[in-house]
Formats: structure tokens, sequence, C-alpha cells
């Protein structure tokens, strides 16, 4: 039994980051537009 960690990108933390993309700027969100993070998804194959 192994694990491999795969640099997946997390949409749904990238929308939540950055927030709707919208012409005036962002509203939705408190912190500047940012590039999506790279998270760390483990996954364990059926052996």
């Amino acid at each position: 039994m192994w694990r491999l960690p795969l640099p997946l990108p997390n949409l749904l933390t990238a929308a939540a980051v950055n927030g709707p993309d919208n012409a005036d700027g962002d509203l939705y969100s408190p912190r500047p537009r940012q590039p999506a993070r790279l998270h760390f998804v483990f996954y364990q194959p059926v052996s």
C-alpha cells in the first residue's frame, strides 16, 4: 500500500479566494485577486 501526492488545483478554493470574475474588480472578496494555489491530494489506490 502506498500513497502518491499529486499537485492538483483546487477549483473550489480558487473560486472562493478569487471570487467571481467581474470587470469592476473584486467586490466579493476582501483580498486582492491572486492565482489559484496548488493543493496536494493524497489518494491510495486499491491493491
